[in-house]
């Protein structure tokens, strides 16, 4: 391949600012088309500038080849979904004809068009323009954020506050950890952030708001993603906020809907930092700001010295939150109180069949321990909700173990871990002093009644219940009766442990 000549590329334009994806996924489809029905000759790409204004340029490609070319009727059908040329072609060169609606589609959102022109054995020649936004000097203090950059690194981040700080960032995440995690990436380079629950949320705050990006998860309750995406696009005062798809899911396909949907570019949980920082530099519009007054929220911190946890990667957990340990000691005990019940439930959802309920809670579960650095749980989350989606039952009981044990490991550590940091409280005032809310109230309630039915019916069961309950039961101050359940269901005393109980509720104020 070549272009029609090799100073065309010098189209000295300064800096053009816009969707690389798209016109990436674009250009990667058309050229390989163009390459996959030329048999001998070449595929020439071009490219040139019609309009050139102060903020804007129009840019017009072309990708030509020497190919089998196509008729009249053949080019009628082209653009049409999952439809090719002929069966013939599909036959012989195989795919769906999916690709070229999609890059019609892509076009479009960018503001351009996309046609053909093409004769029978002379070749086919696609064209297509698109609309950038035009910078003739790029602002200097971009340059070394642009290159490599270290967001550890002192220097690195006062550069990204500098380009990032002051800009408004939407949230669209229903995970409580998750929004933490992002926020707290988000805040250490000066980005103020507002949080939607679901994407109804989103469309509502994006209509009063003026934001410079969104993040937007795909898989929420009420409106997904997808929804409240094709929703903004619709809206002309809206339509150009880049709006950027958060999944845990990291297969093409799931790119490509993205895509369709309308957004931007796509991020995969765990949030990764530095490719977070990449994405907003390129879709956040640069501007000059006071830089006296841009600092970061706070020093990088020190990676060294950290615990060992069992299951959970401590070194990328800090890095993820921008080395702030006493947020991340937050998120774990977060996580156990969210996840108490979980080796319970997902036995309890196979066991009844409520196969769309375990996938659910798998997916959730998958992207908070990736951004925690619980990678085993994440990776037999994944693998086990793999199964669930592709029916493959007879994966399920090994996967199930394998989760289960993984999940067991980082409960019963964070639980350890709250063991030998929270200091015995000897009275019953222990949740007024520790303000507990009132859903961990709920939270330790319920396990409670859980463990009550495990201890009763001597099922082993109970001691994950127990672990789970143990953080609670800790910052409630029932220590002792922790160690004492504990070392009572190590020899199977069952129902000694379940003596335990009452004293325990009627402390907590819980009806029997």
């Amino acid at each position: 391949m070549r272009s029609s000549s090799p100073d065309r590329w010098q189209l000295g334009l300064g800096t053009l600012t816009g969707d690389p994806l798209r016109l990436q996924q674009i250009l990667i489809n058309l050229t390989n088309n163009a390459i996959k029905f030329t048999t001998q000759g070449e595929v020439v790409l071009s490219v040139e500038a019609l309009v050139v204004t102060e903020n804007q340029v129009q840019l017009h490609f072309s990708v030509q080849d020497t190919g089998i070319g196509m008729s009249d009727d053949q080019q009628a059908k082209l653009f049409s979904p999952f439809m090719q040329a002929d069966n013939s072609i599909t036959r012989k060169f195989g795919g769906t004809g999916l690709g070229l609606t999609i890059c019609k589609r892509l076009v479009e959102l960018m503001g351009g068009t996309l046609w053909l022109e093409s004769k029978i054995q002379q070749g086919s020649t696609f064209h297509f323009t698109i609309t950038l936004g035009h910078r003739p000097d790029p602002l200097p203090y971009l340059q070394p954020v642009l290159a490599v950059f270290d967001p550890s690194n002192a220097a690195d981040k006062v550069a990204l506050c500098r380009a990032l700080g002051g800009a408004r960032v939407l949230l669209a995440e229903d995970n409580e950890i998750n929004q933490q995690v992002a926020t707290a990436i988000l805040h250490s380079v000066g980005i103020h952030v507002d949080i939607a629950q679901d994407g109804l949320e989103a469309v509502y705050k994006i209509a009063s708001g003026d934001y410079d990006l969104v993040l937007m998860d795909v898989q929420m309750p009420e409106v997904d993603g997808y929804s409240a995406t094709r929703a903004i696009r619709a809206e002309l005062p809206w339509k150009h906020v880049p709006i950027i798809a958060m999944t845990a899911h990291a297969m093409g396909s799931d790119q490509e809907k993205s895509l369709v949907a309308g957004m931007n570019d796509h991020l995969c949980k765990p949030i990764d930092p530095d490719r977070l920082f990449a994405v907003l530099m390129t879709y956040i519009q640069p501007r000059v700001r006071d830089q006296t007054q841009i600092e970061p929220e706070c020093a990088p911190g020190e990676q060294t010295d950290l615990e060992e946890v069992p299951g959970i990667d401590m070194l990328s957990a800090v890095r993820r939150v921008m080395g702030n340990r006493a947020l991340l000691e937050k998120l774990l005990n977060d996580f156990h109180r969210d996840h108490a019940t979980t080796l319970v439930d997902v036995e309890r959802y196979f066991a009844q069949g409520q196969w769309e309920q375990a996938r659910q809670m798998l997916h959730r579960i998958k992207g908070v321990a990736g951004n925690l650095g619980a990678y085993k749980v994440h990776e037999t989350a994944e693998a086990l909700e793999l199964a669930v989606r592709q029916g493959q039952k007879g994966e399920w009981p090994m996967r199930i173990e394998a989760f289960v044990q993984a999940v067991r490991v980082v409960l019963s550590a964070i639980a350890d871990r709250a063991s030998r940091t929270i200091q015995p409280i000897e009275n019953a005032r222990a949740l007024e002093i520790l303000d507990l809310a009132e859903s961990e109230r709920e939270t330790l309630q319920e396990t409670l009644v859980k463990l009550a039915d495990a201890l009763d019916a001597c099922n082993a069961q109970a001691e994950s219940i127990l672990n789970a309950a143990k953080p609670l039961l800790l910052r409630a101050g029932f220590p002792q009766e922790v160690a004492q359940m504990t070392e009572l269901l190590d020899t199977f005393q069952f129902r000694e442990a379940h003596a335990i109980l009452p004293s325990i509720a009627e402390k907590l104020g819980f009806s029997s």
